[in-house]
């Protein structure tokens, strides 16, 4: 999640500071301070020592009493340097901080008297009279004087208010958000009732509040309270650290709804603002740019969001030991950078988080956990599958030492080993851990939660490619209802969920509503990010599918022609992700009279991901098969033989037999196969296939069926009769015959829902639209 920091933050690492080092003042003051002078800072520094022993509170207070007027004379002397009167300053200011704090309501003249003395010391401080530091002084007194005028009552409100605000407090640094929340919603009900809307405690009531609604995934109601914090803080104190972070909160509330470009265009003003009060060389600004890295990723810029990273990186480090700040921006520039294409650097960011993490938490720790899952996906994308698992291997031990499975953090770790498995064909492990991971997330968070509901589009694409259509279609549907509530109608997540069920209702011929479905998720995709987002090429990809289940076969061109172009300008025409958009526009094109054109395309995909990838990867070897089928489909099957057979070779010597690579090529063979006439290669290539789907997917998944059905034709077809298009309209309308078999089954299922999933959709796209 976003980072940022308060005022308050701001002020303890000061006064931490200053007890842990007053002894330099007297130091540097020795040689050029008068006799008396020396005396009183002798005098000073002895009382410090008694405050830093002290342990109790009504003692401490009175020592600090003593400094206080010993540094009030000392103030009053013309022998300091400038450099050194500005040090004792500084470490007067914040001793009167201290007493205000304590003061603040049991004796509220008292305070008063003190923030006027921290007023004045500011305007000494600095020689800048619209310096934040000085309009938060009078923001400050200017509350003290209300707080004064207040009846005894009142006051006691107030301080229980402050109670419920250190409540809140702790059991946010617990991660007990929900208890938190509770607390800092009654802190502010009490503050906004006895102290009003235009005060510093109210506007940071506001704030620490919406920090936890960020946490909770409460974006909309995040964003409202932390804007009234920056509105409060703009009128009362001005430009100030207060302003600039309630911006940065605010612009965390919208990204957590889903409106990135919104989010990114409020933390680009956030950045401007933290700059203007603190400056470049500032642990707050290197957190700024860190934000607004983030967000520009998801909005479509990568390479100027890793830009930034590294520049907040490097602000970092010159900044000196600030650990865990480095760790969480390395964490940060290694996503970024798998966003912008840069997975090495990626993987080497990620290897320097486990680094610093283990330095700083120990090698057991949730966190180092986090970021060997981080590693994990940085090796997948470098094809490193097995080094992916090892690292994931690793996180879940740390996973298991420190927190337990059940826990709702460890969901995206499983999630994680699940895909790892999943690529490596072993489908059987990888439901449970989804499953698992869904659960505890459902328990401890609630299924109407969006971390839940984000999970659940991962178990529906398991569910679907095992052949439980109405499960995944029913999660997915879910999955929507809850972003439409929790996120707001302006969401990827909810754009992103759309077109899953548009994809899911085009297979059932649910033409009007799969087409209404997916045209609405890319009018809310493209008010919320840039098309050279990632999210835009998968949604472009489910729209062709959309239409093409349609049998719109023009309106499915025109998406991939546009997936084409995006890839070509972002990634250049010899680039895997260019060669994957061709792919899929030449495979669409070979159910048409442009297959000559689709069998080009796939031939110069081929040829690009061999010269980029080499001839072993996954990628290349499912793109050799696609080819195979063209030329199938063009009506030559022995070209297509002689063309998998080579491919064979390569996957079962780089592969083995128990992937979904050779399971694709089994199943092209056998289709050459029975073109040609020879039933029995044919049904031994299928039967390989078929119980590859069976074992991993199950005997209900769309693969599965389709291999028993080409089994059964090899066994009891006429050969004669099977041609080319025979065997593409099989293809195509094989959804339909697994439909049909089981539809005894589905209508007891919608006899059981409350409302058919087509309605829930209906209903959903209606709220949507109006």
């Amino acid at each position: 999640m976003p980072r940022s920091y308060s005022w308050r933050t701001l002020f303890l690492a000061g006064m931490v500071c200053w007890l842990l080092a007053p002894v330099s003042l007297l130091q540097a003051a020795e040689q050029l301070a008068p006799t008396a002078v020396q005396a009183e800072l002798d005098r000073r520094a002895e009382l410090l020592n008694q405050i830093v022993a002290e342990t109790d509170l009504p003692s401490r207070i009175q020592l600090i009493e003593q400094v206080r007027t010993s540094e009030q004379l000392l103030l009053e002397q013309k022998s300091f340097p400038p450099n050194q009167l500005q040090q004792l300053l500084d470490e007067h200011i914040g001793l009167l901080s201290y007493l205000v704090d304590y003061f603040e309501f049991s004796n509220p003249q008292r305070t008063v008297q003190l923030r006027e003395e921290v007023l004045n010391a500011r305007r000494q401080f600095h020689s800048d009279p619209d310096h934040w530091e000085i309009g938060m002084a009078q923001a400050l007194l200017a509350e003290s004087r209300r707080v004064a005028e207040l009846e005894e009552d009142d006051l006691e409100r107030l301080m229980n208010a402050r109670t419920l605000y250190q409540k809140g407090t702790e059991e946010f640094q617990r991660e007990n958000y929900g208890l938190a929340a509770r607390f800092q919603e009654e802190c502010l009900v009490i503050y906004r009732k006895h102290l009003g809307e235009e005060y510093v405690s109210t506007a940071i009531a506001y704030r620490i509040y919406g920090r936890t609604l960020i946490e909770l995934e409460r974006g909309a109601e995040a964003a409202e309270a932390t804007f009234h914090a920056a509105q409060i803080a703009r009128k009362v104190v001005g430009p100030s650290p207060l302003f600039a972070g309630a911006l940065a909160d605010c612009a965390s509330g919208v990204y957590v709804t889903g409106d990135v470009k919104q989010a990114a265009k409020l933390q680009e003003r956030a950045v401007r603002e933290t700059e203007r009060v603190v400056g470049q060389r500032h642990e707050m600004y290197a957190t700024a740019i860190n934000n607004q890295a983030l967000y520009l990723s998801e909005v479509g810029d990568p390479q100027q969001a890793y830009l930034l990273a590294v520049k907040a990186g490097q602000i970092l480090a010159s900044l000196g030991n600030l650990p865990e700040a480095q760790a969480d921006n390395s964490n940060l520039t290694g996503t970024i950078a798998m966003t912008a294409d840069r997975h090495a650097e990626a993987y080497a960011a990620f290897l320097r988080a486990i680094k610093m993490q283990t330095e700083q938490h120990g090698p057991d720790h949730f966190y180092v956990a986090v970021a060997y899952g981080n590693a994990s996906q940085a090796a997948m994308k470098l094809n490193q599958i097995e080094r992916a698992d090892q690292l994931i291997n690793r996180s879940i031990e740390i996973v298991d030492f420190s927190i337990g499975r059940q826990d709702p953090r460890a969901a995206a770790i499983l999630i994680q080993k699940s895909t790892i498995l999943r690529k490596q064909g072993r489908m059987k492990e990888a439901v449970p851990l989804v499953e698992q991971a869904i659960d505890s997330l459902g328990t401890s968070l609630g299924k109407d939660h969006p971390q839940y509901a984000k999970a659940t589009l991962d178990l529906a694409v398991i569910y679907y490619e095992t052949g439980h259509k109405d499960k995944a279609e029913q999660l997915i549907t879910e999955a929507a209802e809850v972003f439409e509530q929790k996120l707001g109608p302006n969401s990827i997540w909810l754009s992103k969920s759309l077109s899953q069920l548009a994809v899911l209702h085009s297979l059932d011929n649910h033409r009007e509503l799969a087409e209404q479905a997916i045209q609405l998720a890319g009018t809310i995709l493209v008010s919320v990010i840039e098309k050279e987002n990632p999210e835009y090429a998968e949604y472009l990809q489910r729209a062709a599918t959309v239409y093409e289940n349609a049998q719109d076969v023009g309106l499915a061109k025109s998406m991939l022609n546009e997936l084409t172009q995006l890839a070509e300008k972002k990634y250049g025409a010899k680039h895997p992700e260019y060669a994957m958009a061709i792919t899929a526009l030449g495979t669409v094109l070979l159910d048409t009279e442009e297959k000559d054109r689709g069998k080009v395309l796939l031939q110069e995909s081929e040829k690009i991901l061999v010269d980029t990838l080499g001839r072993t990867h996954p990628e290349v070897l499912q793109a050799m098969t696609k080819v195979a089928r063209a030329s199938r489909l063009a009506g030559d099957p022995e070209q297509a033989l002689k063309e998998l057979v080579d491919i064979e070779a390569i996957v079962k010597k780089q592969l083995g037999p128990e992937n979904e690579v050779y399971s694709e090529l089994l199943m092209e063979m056998g289709r050459s196969y029975l073109i040609e006439g020879d039933k029995k290669a044919a049904e031994d290539a299928l039967v390989e296939a078929a119980r590859y789907y069976i074992n991993q997917r199950g005997q209900e998944s769309p693969a599965a069926q389709e291999a028993l059905e080409l089994i059964r034709l090899a066994r009891t077809g006429d050969t004669a009769q099977i041609n080319a298009e025979a065997l593409r309209q099989l293809e195509k309308h094989l959804p339909e015959v697994h439909n049909t078999l089981q539809k005894a089954d589905q209508i007891a299922t919608e006899l059981n829902r409350p409302e058919s999933m087509e309605k829930r959709l209906a209903n959903l796209l209606d709220r949507l639209v109006r």
